[in-house]
């Protein structure tokens, strides 16, 4: 696995804010009164500079950034923005259930290595702590030692084993602290990637692929920077048997947008797949139920996307899935059409078969769309919504499925009672009548829990 070297233009810019710290007034009054305030202000002045410059490779040339970042350990930058890059670095390697590294993070290291021999450790330090202390707990006891242990300067070895943490030792506690100091950089990109070159290593890097990927289209963020490197990824013939392949390319095939000849590249590489991967159809289906069992706003470009990459004349299980999706966003889930070949999509499949829980999954999707975008004053929409939700009911007979769509329709209920809070009017009776016979039909309530539910405990009143 390899990074990108840094670009001519971006080490240009990087040469010019060097020369300008070794120019600069600040640096000259710190030499010669060596005090932290003086540290502060070319602090204060400068990182702003190479934060900028960090951020414009995150965004356009992530695979470049670690190669940045080696760059900012040049003696002449004074130990600037060392604090920050130390902390990219303990965030950016990814961890076991037991919340350790799941392999030595060479980079934090790295960057370790240049804070401790900086001349201004002691300036330094003070923004580094935290980090150190979050590394360290996240790393091996074996690996903590050996690094503990070269570091030339006693003094300097002393204050990092009082940054060994015993109470991070307990993985709860590791872990709490952890998240915490994640959520200190949330508003920050620093996030790249190391594409696997084996089967060995996609199955070590495979998650953090996906992460990266996940990342960029959450934030729109460009994918030019690394498309070479991508288009290789999916198109490697080795990979392409590898359960950890198929969540990668699931991945790309519903998130990663790009121009027109890589959806071509996309659409050949995803079709082969489907030709002559046996496995790779139910591979896709766990990857997407994962999915959908997470919070999901729309659905609608993402499966128009995927539609769109199929290979029509394939008469496979993504093919009729996404033929129903199709039906669902252009004719709606009250067509008749839609409803019937629903119905027979479902009796093709086990119940309990993961192609038909994301089938579930998705058009309770649909149906979270419909009934959170009522307002209380649309509640006759909801009644005439609800012949819908019985009619989806008696397709899946799912126990799951119906406690799932009560939720649904329990929440908007309670909104109602809360917005309709006079019970001789007339809006509120329509609501009780309505709600009682149906949801009690339905089974979602019991006559007691009905009556309860539009009963008021009337207040003793006060003895004199």
């Amino acid at each position: 696995m390899a990074m990108q070297p840094l670009s001519k233009k971006y080490i240009e810019q990087l040469d010019r804010i060097v020369n300008a710290v070794q120019e600069s007034d600040e640096l000259q009054a710190y030499l010669e009164e060596e005090e932290e305030e003086q540290y502060k202000a070319l602090l204060e002045r400068f990182e702003p500079y190479l934060e900028a410059l960090h951020a414009e490779v995150a965004a356009t040339a992530p695979l470049q950034l670690i190669d940045l970042e080696k760059h900012f350990l040049n003696e002449e930058l004074e130990g600037l923005f060392l604090p920050r890059i130390l902390g990219y670095s303990v965030l950016r390697g990814w961890l076991n259930d037991d919340f350790k590294y799941n392999r030595p993070q060479n980079h934090f290291k790295e960057i370790l290595n240049a804070i401790v021999v900086n001349p201004n450790f002691e300036f330094i330090k003070q923004r580094t702590g935290q980090s150190i202390q979050i590394g360290f707990a996240l790393s091996s006891d074996i690996w903590v030692t050996n690094f503990i242990a070269k570091v030339g300067n006693r003094r300097i070895s002393q204050y990092l084993s009082n940054l060994v943490s015993r109470r991070l030792r307990d993985k709860e506690v590791r872990k709490s602290n952890y998240l915490k100091y994640q959520k200190q950089f949330e508003h920050f990109n620093y996030k790249t990637v190391w594409f696997p070159d084996t089967v060995e290593e996609l199955r070590v890097t495979y998650e953090e692929v996906v992460d990266f990927l996940m990342f960029r289209q959450k934030y729109e963020l460009d994918h030019t920077g690394y498309i070479v490197e991508l288009n290789t990824l999916i198109s490697k013939p080795d990979f392409v048997a590898e359960k950890e392949y198929a969540k990668i390319m699931y991945t790309v095939v519903n998130f990663v947008e790009y121009d027109a000849n890589f959806e071509k590249f996309l659409s050949t590489q995803f079709n082969n797949l489907r030709k002559n991967q046996e496995k790779f159809a139910s591979r896709y289906f766990d990857n997407h139920i994962a999915f959908l069992q997470n919070e999901v706003d729309n659905l609608e470009k993402q499966d128009l996307r995927v539609y769109n990459l199929l290979d029509k004349s394939i008469d496979d299980s993504l093919m009729r899935y996404y033929t129903i999706m199709q039906s669902i966003h252009t004719a709606g889930f009250l067509h008749e059409d839609t409803v019937q070949s629903i119905r027979t999509f479902y009796n093709e499949h086990d119940g309990l078969s993961v192609i038909n829980e994301c089938l579930r999954l998705s058009v309770l999707n649909f149906f979270k769309q419909v009934i959170n975008r009522l307002h209380p004053e649309d509640y006759t929409e909801y009644f005439e919504f609800h012949k819908t939700l019985a009619t989806y009911m008696d397709i899946f007979y799912s126990e799951k499925f119906n406690h799932q769509v009560r939720a649904l329709s329990f929440g908007y209920v309670k909104k109602l009672l809360k917005h309709f809070t006079d019970k001789r009017g007339r809006d509120y009776q329509d609501i009780k009548k309505f709600v009682t016979t149906t949801f009690e039909h339905l089974g979602f309530m019991t006559p007691k829990e009905l009556k309860a539910l539009f009963v008021t405990k009337r207040k003793r009143k006060s003895k004199a």
